[in-house]
């Protein structure tokens, strides 16, 4: 079994069969005994909609835990990071190979991103039954 990403949130409200969980993200170095005198600690608070055909049994500030795949957060980073970094590269040097100037081949690479993430966006519904997170209750 492959390992799995867990997060703690409180649950926020409920539509249907969708839960909306509140959790706080730490950037990595948010736990270092330093992070008071160092501006890089973040923390920020997202809100993780997850759907579940037992919502009806979610309420309100109840503890819960967002339990995903590895795999999901490593298939995130490569679509979100890895492949916009491949294809602006690439970008750049097709156009300094077809004998643009550097501006020139930069600004195409950056042009080329647009409709990447236009596609990204396109598929996000597609996307999100990808990226499927499950719910589970802490005991008290």
């Amino acid at each position: 079994m492959s390992e799995c990403i867990q997060h703690p949130g409180v649950v926020e409200r409920t539509e249907g069969n969708k839960v909306f969980v509140r959790i706080t993200q730490y950037s990595a170095c948010a736990g270092c005994h330093a992070k008071s005198a160092c501006t890089l600690s973040d923390r920020k608070e997202k809100l993780i909609e997850v759907e579940d055909i037992l919502a009806t049994n979610y309420h309100p500030g109840e503890p819960v835990v967002i339990i995903g795949q590895n795999s999901m957060g490593m298939e995130a980073v490569l679509l979100a990071f890895a492949l916009p970094v491949i294809i602006l590269l690439l970008a750049i040097v097709a156009g300094v190979s077809a004998g643009w100037t550097e501006t020139m081949s930069g600004a195409l690479g950056l042009l080329i991103l647009i409709p990447y993430y236009f596609a990204l966006y396109v598929l996000r519904n597609k996307l999100k039954k990808r990226f499927v997170f499950r719910l589970k209750k802490l005991k008290d």
